[in-house]
């Protein structure tokens, strides 16, 4: 299969994360801490993804829902504070840079955006990226994968997308795309794929 471009998922593909530790750092230094208000912040995350709140609107109303006692400063580490690198697919990245135009394609937000791209190094070989909350809208809908075509030029049928999530490679699939489903705690298998897609 001839390939001309390569969309990755950021998520659980080139950086995993985990938010548990960031809800306790901010639930350590809150006064309300009930399941209904932890949903409530859960409910601005989607909002904040999908670019209804800005990052500024979203840690203002964290603070008040919460009654958040830290600092602006303490609760914007905390919650960029969930990603992990992922050396073996880093290596991949950086195996295929300055060969394939390679682009990103997340549910995300503006705050993690700012961090990701400070913090690691595996994103300076991107050539450009469609996010959720500057899209207006998300996966696995179809219209982000639009966008991505239009913006990037890209050709479905030599497009190879690679994302953690099976509704979010299904999607894809039906445009045409060669999507691969990532499972960053098996990552020979995803090499083996990639090997008999003629990707070394």
């Amino acid at each position: 299969m001839t390939v001309t471009a390569v969309v990755f998922d950021i998520g659980n593909v080139l950086l995993p994360f985990d938010f548990d530790p960031a809800t306790k750092a901010i639930l350590s230094k809150s006064l309300r801490r009930s399941p209904e208000d932890v949903a409530a912040v859960t409910s601005l995350k989607d909002e904040l993804e999908t670019g209804a709140i800005d990052g500024h609107e979203f840690f203002a109303q964290v603070r008040e829902r919460l009654d958040y006692q830290g600092s602006d400063e303490e609760l914007e580490e905390a919650w960029t504070s969930i990603f992990s690198p992922n050396p073996p697919m880093w290596d991949f990245v950086e195996s295929l840079a300055g060969r394939l135009p390679l682009y990103l394609l997340s549910n995300t937000n503006a705050p993690h955006v700012r961090h990701m791209f400070r913090t690691f190094s595996v994103f300076s070989h991107f050539d450009g990226g469609v996010y959720s909350h500057e899209a207006k809208c998300a996966k696995p809908s179809e219209e982000i994968y639009r966008i991505a075509e239009h913006r990037f030029d890209l050709v479905p049928e030599t497009t190879l997308y690679l994302d953690d999530l099976e509704e979010n490679v299904a999607t894809p699939r039906q445009l045409g795309w060669n999507a691969i489903q990532y499972d960053f705690t098996n990552h020979e298998d995803f090499l083996q794929k990639m090997k008999a897609l003629g990707i070394p």
